[in-house]
């Protein structure tokens, strides 16, 4: 399944290993109108989902190891097929805790598991009835999320975002939408009032600290960022895009010890995280490791991701002036390609690179093989004829 199953509102799924309870949730349920169809580990939640098409999943909490609870909420939160999937969580309290891990993995509800019959009942035909009848905001909502797993452009996500925005500008999931896009944007005062209005009605959304921890690293203050990240931490443990951006704050702060840690925890609980993986390689280079970053890289990523990934590693190392340890990160961001469609970008990168070197031949051999690779490139063109008609060339084009 690759799109958005049609789900059974007649069906529930339920996680719990409590006799108890399972007599107590199906009497009610099946009074209602509803089937209900029961499983006793986290391994059988997805198979059964797919083949049975329940409309809710009620997930006991207390019943699975919280590492195993935090994984199933976070792989049924990414797959496409299961975007319309209601799910309800069972927990001893409702605290602080479990409303930010409710929050931070999209489960809509959450009953006590003290909860009677009638309240059961009544919460979760609350939540079927609430998803029955999305609001247009939860639906323009739900779109731009589905938009971001289809990996549709930046720029037409981008584009869903503002339509949304301009009709529910008091829309809470809406609002986090648009200030991931002003950090984006390099609008970080209006990112910031955006976190700060959320965190005044809600001073436990871990969302909302995400996204005000996200303006602190683009602003380059690290220190802020990790006191952000660590205090959603402590609420919600463990969610792997934060354990990224923990890395990041770490990597800015030139603490590569701490970036490992948080960069290889991200990748030991969400194996195949591309972001980790980028930030394991990113402290590998750091290091000088390019073999150690190449073979992360190679791993994890597609030839183009991998590539991509030196490159953008490369240019921003030659804005700093290392331009040896630039030339590097091209040659390893070459190494990656198996096919030259975007080989003659990274070459003329590296062309730039070695022109500060003043190994001036090298520059002319490269720019060379570039206009064979693609003789429309008026760049390479422009800086090749000023290199081989003796020009002083002062204002060569900067590196991609």
């Amino acid at each position: 399944m690759s799109q958005a199953t049609q789900l059974r509102d007649d069906r529930v799924l339920i996680l719990t290993n409590e006799g108890k309870h399972r007599k107590q949730m199906s009497a009610g349920l099946k009074a209602e109108g509803l089937t209900v169809r029961f499983v006793d580990s986290t391994q059988e939640v997805t198979p059964c989902l797919a083949e049975w098409l329940p409309r809710l999943f009620v997930h006991d909490w207390s019943c699975t190891d919280p590492t195993q609870c935090r994984q199933l909420q976070l792989s049924l939160a990414r797959l496409e097929e299961f975007a319309n999937l209601i799910r309800v969580g069972i927990v001893e309290h409702i605290d602080e805790t479990s409303t930010a891990q409710a929050n931070d993995y999209g489960v809509q509800s959450l009953i006590l598991r003290s909860s009677g019959e009638r309240q059961f009942l009544s919460r979760v035909k609350r939540a079927l009835f609430a998803a029955k009848n999305a609001s247009p905001a939860t639906t323009a909502l739900a779109e731009i999320r589905q938009a971001m797993r289809k990996n549709y452009s930046q720029d037409e996500i981008d584009q869903q975002i503002q339509r949304a925005v301009s009709r529910f500008p008091h829309h809470a999931g809406v609002q986090i939408e648009f200030g991931h896009l002003c950090v984006r944007q390099e609008r970080f005062i209006q990112a910031h009032s955006i976190a700060n209005e959320l965190l005044r009605s809600d001073p436990n959304n871990v969302r909302a600290m995400n996204l005000r921890s996200r303006a602190f690293l683009k602003e380059g203050d690290y220190e802020r960022a990790e006191e952000t990240l660590m205090g959603a931490d402590r609420l919600s443990p463990d969610h792997p895009d934060r354990l990224v951006l923990l890395g990041e704050a770490f990597f800015g702060k030139d603490d590569l010890e701490m970036a490992r840690k948080f960069f290889n925890k991200a990748a030991t609980v969400d194996p195949g995280h591309p972001e980790a993986i980028k930030g394991e390689s990113k402290v590998a280079l750091s290091e000088g490791d390019f073999d150690a970053a190449r073979e992360l890289l190679y791993e994890a990523l597609s030839e183009d991701e991998a590539a991509s990934f030196f490159n953008n590693c490369a240019i921003s190392v030659a804005k700093k002036g290392q331009y040896e340890v630039a030339v590097d990160l091209y040659l390893s961001a070459l190494t990656s390609l198996q096919t030259p469609r975007l080989k003659h970008l990274i070459l003329y990168n590296a062309a730039v690179a070695l022109f500060h070197l003043n190994r001036i031949e090298q520059v002319i051999s490269i720019l060379t093989e570039v206009k064979r690779l693609n003789p429309h490139y008026e760049k390479a063109t422009r800086f090749l004829d000023a290199l081989t008609a003796n020009s002083r060339y002062s204002n060569f084009p900067p590196a991609h």
